[in-house]
């Protein structure tokens, strides 16, 4: 079914029959001709109902997340919270922690995002040697692609020794300090 957007007498079908529930999204959608999950889309749009199926974090759940994910593989703590892992994910972003699991390495796409540069500008740095780093499981580089586990003690060492070089853009500066000092 191509999109079309709802029109007013279908806004007002939705604003008379939305209960908040999936039964009245249902109804609704197969009255009007739209998805289900458009009608929701829209409902919400609408300022009508509340979200279907959403729980609120408390905040022994925020406490319990920040003390799992630091051991724990993000599925695995999506199913100890009986929550999705997408919800796990976004709860993690919005508290600013970090989804990794182990400790001593980060990879080339971390070390990029840390920072705050291209991973391909990390992955020149590997290259000339001017940044140590370690092939994951045996990977050989030279077949193509770049899949590095990179030692926190390495980025420490070459932060120092380059730092006129970092531009101080994007720079994550909670792990950046961490990695510098252990605090």
């Amino acid at each position: 079914m191509a999109y079309r957007n709802f029109t007013k007498d279908e806004k007002d079908f939705i604003r008379l029959h939305f209960k908040g529930d999936k039964a009245s999204a249902e109804f609704i959608a197969d009255r009007i001709g739209h998805p289900v999950s458009s009608v929701k889309g829209q409902a919400y749009k609408l300022g009508l109902g509340r979200r279907i199926n959403y729980r609120y974090w408390t905040p022994e759940e925020e406490e319990k997340l920040a003390d799992l994910i630091t051991r724990e593989h993000i599925n695995k703590v999506a199913k100890i919270l009986r929550r999705s892992v997408n919800s796990v994910a976004v709860k993690l972003q919005r508290m600013e922690f970090s989804r990794r699991t182990r400790d001593g390495y980060f990879t080339q796409k971390e070390v990029s995002q840390l920072l705050g540069v291209d991973h391909h500008w990390v992955n020149d740095r590997i290259k000339s040697g001017e940044l140590k780093a370690e092939p994951i499981m045996g990977y050989i580089p030279e077949r193509g692609g770049s899949r590095f586990k990179i030692k926190e003690q390495d980025i420490k060492r070459f932060v120092i020794d380059n730092a006129v070089k970092l531009t101080g853009r994007n720079v994550d500066l909670s792990m950046m300090v961490y990695i510098l000092t252990g605090e």
